[in-house]
């Protein structure tokens, strides 16, 4: 059979957490087993407890990765200047703000 040993469970309880911390408490007490994080900062400064179950593994795929970045807003005078656009640029302090705001996860 195509589905032997699968979707054989007697019910399905839904959880549901209004807060998003709650949420991850509850995931580090084994309210429920598999969890997506989004918070770079949860990500990066959680530590897995085996005993417990959990295990931290960044699941790769092949989808297209979100923009990020600064935008300035061209209908702005001040943006206006190609000038003002570039020194913005090169003031910016990509390893500084990788190091100290994103936890060192992009290259």
């Amino acid at each position: 059979m195509v589905n032997q040993g699968r979707f054989n469970f007697d019910a399905i309880e839904y959880v549901y957490f209004a807060d998003e911390a709650i949420a991850f408490e509850g995931f580090k007490s084994g309210v429920y087993r598999f969890r997506i994080e989004n918070d770079i900062k949860r990500w990066a400064t959680f530590e897995p407890n085996a005993a417990h179950g959990i295990l931290k593994a960044a699941i790769p795929n092949d989808n297209p990765v979100l923009m990020q970045g600064l935008v300035m807003n061209l209908r702005k005078p001040l943006f206006q200047d190609i000038r003002v656009r570039r020194a913005l640029n090169l003031a910016f302090d990509f390893e500084w703000t990788n190091a100290q705001l994103l936890y060192g996860e992009y290259e």
